[in-house]
């Protein structure tokens, strides 16, 4: 019965608690240490109260018609165990000798604990009674069926038959040997075969037997029980077994939920008491008559009725509640309506003292606590992310997005600080807050602190610094910044976005991630002795560099005859084909200067347009791709300065070489140096026109600095940038001068013509007529303005015009317009005028103008705002 109010799967096995469910809740009469000695763990059964009230004895009984007996005929008490002494006494005579026990009720010795020679030297150890035993150790039984008593193995008839129980330890047996040699007491013990013999045995013989009193099993013997000395706790410990057994309160055991499931049925089993003569007298009243109980119970209410509990005092988890309506009750005023119910969820037992005594309310969890189960003692304090501001709830909130709560019991958030949030519910702490997306932590420790994340850099929520330089995050990659591809930022300013014209040096990622070796602003500039080209830095190669020099010697060495051999053919009429050739030339580098110019606009253009115009860039002037800092240096200041200084250096080369030729006396005259000075600027005016711009073209990153559109390395405002002010002005003065001079020349040229004095100055200004017919003379002034005014208009467009406050795709289609209006205007006047001398030339010239026009048109396509450089504005 134990295992099941354990709730052991297999009680009957005594195996299988591990915390099934419970079926059996109450066991009554238990000796108070059969519990302890069952490890049953959390699943032990709970004791109640202070036991039922009757003592359990376990000793020799006999019938009390037998004590009777002796008491009356001789006087002898065998309650007493010293009234058993065969010295003095002969007790034999009130019983039936033990031979008349038939022997198919018992059981032989060697099949009980008498056969057992380790059992029966526990025996000799006290007793020394070694003549009892065989010489393997087991008793002596002399027909097989009963151990006979030192006192009467002398006479067997003198012997009192005593029947053992059925137990598995034989700890009966045990006591019952040890006290007939300690006491004399003339006993022949014997163990019946099974519990139906030990049951019958002492109903149809006269005879003593060991039983646990009280129990129905032998109620109409009247039992009376044999008393020994009183127990020596210390003797038992050791194995002396010859005091009497205490006896023991028994005990009333419920099971571990019961408390739970029915307070009230354990109330009553803690109030319930009864003692040994009513326990005696109950059972002898069910032996006579089935309605004995019901009569206990109507003749003693006094006494049961203080074991029923009080509907009004509830126990821990239980509170007052009105039995009507069913609502809870704060007191006990009205006790006829008023029970007791489990506390529901969000609600907790309370004890309460009233005139009454103790009892108990279920009163609401308070703000910032819950209980999501009934039957509940207390309230759970929300925990930490949680909170609730609504009392008698049975759950906790958890906080919202932007909060956090680091202490329990809270009944409310607190909001993250300094425009920081969360990206969940439920935050447990002020760490938990950063930034929101499209804004990043620059704080390295403490309170956050957000700024917007600047154009190209991606900042998904709770991005920090440390985390954009670390390229890791302990939230995981999700919560990762980085800088977008297109864009980068110096290692030691790492906030500070810069525009990349090429994508493919700048894949983003963390601060200071160049690609292929690159570096600098916008990874600009390659290492001293690299070149980029068009994927990464690569060392500067011996042929890019002989490249160079043999260009630039041809160049010098061609170029002081070039003017000359052209006006030599042009005296020849036979020659005339080879300076139409020379002319279409000279037209067709002004129409490649022109595409160069158009390629550098913020368009989109499609990838074989690149390519070409990537090419076409020498004819500007640009020659990034073709090795130039392998020549003049890896810094764009220096790049730049190789640039503007090939006019000025080549007018000086001419100079020097005019000189030369007079000092060796070759006939060189000042009007052939003025010719051919003058053809070299107008050859070069339109690149470099475009090129003097360059130092006032900036736009603006990110970050808010400016950056040059040609060299993004150089910030506008800086030293580099003063410097190539410098030297763009000192260029554009110099194209200035010469424009002033040419319109001067066509102005006087008439007056010149007619006068014979004049003709060393007709002649100095035949790079400006020697192409146009005589009444066409002053073209050379439109032609040479078609390049300045399409740079003008490419300038205005990427700086200038930005201050109107156009946007940037509004201007580009406006750039594009204004381009092919100039261009129209130009061939009109070419059509109208006819200049040219050969007049398949004024055809060449149409034909390029008009492709030239078509081109604008069909470019405007392409046009991707948007993918262009952002926010370009003027210095």
């Amino acid at each position: 019965m134990l295992y099941k109010v354990a709730g052991c799967e297999r009680p009957e096995e005594f195996t299988g608690c591990n915390g099934g469910t419970t079926r059996s809740h109450v066991m009554l009469a238990a000796v108070s240490s059969y519990v302890e000695r069952h490890n049953f763990g959390r699943m032990a059964p709970q004791v109640v109260g202070n036991g039922i009230g009757y003592e359990a004895i376990s000793s020799l009984y006999v019938d009390q018609a037998v004590a009777e007996a002796a008491l009356r005929d001789s006087g002898l008490p065998l309650a007493f165990y010293q009234s058993w002494n065969a010295s003095w006494f002969d007790p034999s005579v009130y019983f039936d000798n033990y031979t008349e026990i038939p022997t198919s009720s018992l059981a032989r010795c060697n099949e009980t604990w008498l056969g057992d020679a380790s059992f029966m030297a526990d025996y000799v150890t006290v007793s020394g009674d070694h003549e009892g035993l065989h010489p393997d150790g087991t008793a002596v039984c002399p027909d097989g069926f009963w151990f006979l008593a030192p006192s009467c193995r002398a006479n067997p008839s003198r012997c009192v038959p005593s029947i053992a129980s059925v137990t598995p330890r034989g700890r009966d047996i045990q006591q019952m040997l040890q006290k007939s040699a300690a006491f004399d007491m003339p006993l022949a013990i014997s163990r019946p075969i099974d519990a139906s013999a030990r049951l019958a045995l002492p109903h149809n013989f006269r005879v003593a037997f060991w039983n646990l009193a009280p129990t129905p099993d032998f109620l109409p013997m009247r039992m009376v029980a044999v008393q020994f000395p009183p127990q020596d706790n210390v003797a038992w410990a050791q194995g002396d077994l010859r005091t009497m057994f205490a006896g023991s309160l028994s005990e009333k055991l419920v099971s571990r939920d019961l408390s739970v499931l029915a307070p009230p049925v354990v109330e009553l089993l803690t109030n319930f008491e009864v003692s040994n003569a009513v326990t005696d007298q109950l059972l002898f009243d069910l032996v006579d008559s089935n309605q004995s109980l019901c009569q206990w119970l109507l003749s003693n209410r006094a006494i049961w009725s203080s074991w029923i509990p009080d509907e009004t005092q509830c126990s821990p988890g239980f509170g007052l509640h009105y039995i009507s309506g069913g609502e809870y009750a704060a007191s006990r005023e009205d006790l006829d309506l008023i029970g007791c119910k489990a506390c529901s969820s969000g609600r907790y037992s309370e004890q309460l003292f009233d005139q009454r005594g103790y009892t108990h309310t279920c009163d609401v969890c308070p703000a910032g606590r819950s209980q999501p189960s009934g039957a509940a003692v207390s309230c759970e304090p929300c925990g930490t992310g949680e909170y609730q501001d609504v009392a008698g709830s049975q759950t906790c909130k958890r906080c919202g997005i932007g909060t956090y709560q680091d202490e329990t019991g809270s009944t409310g958030c607190k909001n993250c600080t300094s425009g920081t949030t969360t990206v969940g519910l439920g935050s447990i702490s002020e760490l938990d807050c950063g930034c929101p997306a499209g804004q990043i932590n620059i704080a390295t420790e403490g309170t956050a602190v957000c700024i917007v994340c600047q154009a190209g850099m991606q900042c998904p929520p709770l991005s920090s610094g440390t985390s954009l330089f670390s390229g890791a995050s302990d939230l995981g990659k999700d919560y990762i910044p980085m800088l977008l591809p297109g864009f980068m930022s110096l290692e030691e300013e790492g906030l500070d976005v810069y525009k990349c014209d090429n994508s493919a040096a700048c894949p983003g990622g963390r601060p200071g991630n160049c690609a292929g070796a690159s570096k600098g602003i916008s990874c600009f500039e390659c290492a001293d002795g690299q070149q980029w080209n068009g994927e990464e830095c690569r060392p500067c190669q011996g042929w890019v560099r002989l490249g160079w020099i043999v260009a630039i010697v041809g160049v010098c060495a061609c170029l002081p005859f070039a003017h000359r051999a052209k006006m030599e053919y042009t005296s020849q009429t036979r020659e005339i084909l080879v300076f139409t050739f020379l002319t279409i030339l000279e037209i067709g580098g002004n129409v490649l200067q022109t595409l160069a110019i158009t390629g550098q606009m913020t368009l989109e253009w499609p990838q074989l347009l690149v390519s070409m115009f990537s090419l076409l860039q020498v004819f500007a002037f640009e020659a990034a791709d073709l090795g130039l800092s392998c020549v003049s240096g890896s810094r764009p200041l220096q790049q730049f300065g190789f640039q503007v200084a090939v006019l000025p250096c080549g007018l000086l080369w001419l100079l020097l070489v005019h000189f030369l030729f007079r000092m060796l006396s070759r006939g060189r005259k000042l009007t052939d140096l003025m010719a051919s000075m003058g053809q070299m600027v107008v050859v070069c005016f339109q690149a470099v026109s475009n090129l003097s711009m360059v130092p006032f073209m900036c736009f603006r990153h990110p970050n808010g600095r400016h950056s040059n559109l040609q060299m993004l390395s150089i910030l506008c405002g800086s030293d580099d940038h003063a410097a190539m002010m410098i030297m763009g002005t000192c260029l554009g003065a110099l194209l200035c001068a010469f424009w002033a001079i040419c319109v001067w020349i066509l102005w006087r040229l008439p007056s010149w013509s007619m006068t014979e004095n004049y003709q060393h100055h007709v002649a100095a200004s035949e790079f400006l007529i020697d192409k146009f017919r005589l009444d066409s003379w002053w073209f050379g002034l439109p032609l040479l303005l078609r390049g300045p005014l399409l740079s003008l208009l490419d300038w205005a467009g990427r700086a200038g015009l930005a201050g109107w406050g156009l946007g940037l795709g509004c201007w580009c289609g406006l750039e594009m317009v204004m381009m092919s209006l100039t261009l129209i205007a130009y061939v009109v006047l070419l059509s109208l005028a006819w200049p040219f001398k050969v007049p398949i030339l004024n055809a060449v010239d149409a034909a390029c103008t008009w492709a030239l026009i078509l081109h604008l048109d069909l470019v405007r396509g392409f046009e991707d705002y948007g993918n262009g450089i952002s926010g370009k504005s003027p210095i």
